[in-house]
């Protein structure tokens, strides 16, 4: 799904929109857009008191946001993004299966700034 994610943005101009549930190959209900170093007990307080991290939380660096996608409550997948791809804005709100990354810089280059939004 990264990959995907990279492959668009980079060919994506500003305001292309690429809908979540068009490269997911999981069910899923819910999706949660968390900012880097966002304290575990956000991720709780939207998940579950129960919610554990597990091996993502090693390979996250300052710049990494991650999308976090439920169904029925449960979590099904956890997705890394980081540089070059930048998802600016996370707040931790749920967003449905109309959920789509939207391009917001105005020319390529390096790096891509994306908001997630329905």
């Amino acid at each position: 799904m990264l990959d995907e994610i990279q492959a668009f943005t980079a060919a994506g101009p500003s305001g292309a929109r690429l809908k979540l549930a068009d490269v997911t190959d999981f069910e899923w209900d819910t999706v949660y857009g968390f900012a880097p170093n966002m304290p575990i007990q956000m991720y709780r307080s939207r998940l579950g008191d129960d919610y554990k991290m597990g091996p993502l939380g090693e390979t996250l660096t300052d710049d990494t946001s991650v999308l976090v996608f439920t169904n029925a409550g449960a979590v099904v997948a956890q997705v890394p993004v980081g540089p070059p791809v930048f998802i600016i804005g996370l707040d931790a709100e749920p967003h449905g299966t109309d959920a789509a990354l939207t391009v917001t810089n105005e020319d390529p280059g390096p790096y891509s700034a994306l908001n997630l939004g329905e």
